[in-house]
């Protein structure tokens, strides 16, 4: 997707980025960002399917986003204990998905993996708040 290593992140910025990685749909990476006072979200969405061939990028958007939403997603982190949460559970399938959140600042990262995490629990909906801002339309039987 032609990411940032964020674990490299040497500027003055915070970001976080959840990375979805879908076995029959396509990858979808969301960004957001705080430079100084301004926010930013970028999508970033491939042709192919994760679990076969990710394919080229077809989707690459920056907008603003306010900065409640940004509030809103510390909240959410915050909710799960996201600094707490171990990098990976033990939890792996076949058919399913990847849902990769991170944090990075200024010589600080944290990284987390969880495999189809389903809809309701915290870190789902957590991830699932970055889909919302993202203003992608995914159906329903899409979520997995």
């Amino acid at each position: 997707m032609k990411e940032p290593i964020l674990a490299d992140c040497e500027e003055d910025i915070e970001i976080y980025r959840f990375t979805w990685l879908r076995t029959f749909h396509n990858p979808i990476m969301i960004r957001v960002q705080k430079v100084e006072s301004n926010f930013t979200l970028t999508v970033k969405r491939l042709s192919g399917q994760s679990g076969y061939e990710p394919g080229q990028i077809i989707m690459n958007k920056t907008f603003k986003i306010k900065e409640t939403e940004w509030d809103e997603i510390q909240s959410k982190l915050k909710q799960i204990n996201f600094y707490q949460l171990n990098a990976e559970n033990d939890f792996r399938g076949f058919d399913g998905a990847e849902w990769i959140l991170e944090d990075a600042t200024q010589n600080n990262y944290h990284f987390t993996t969880r495999w189809s995490p389903g809809k309701t629990g915290g870190y789902a909906k957590c991830c699932l708040y970055f889909l919302k801002l993202s203003r992608i339309k995914i159906t329903e039987n899409e979520i997995y």
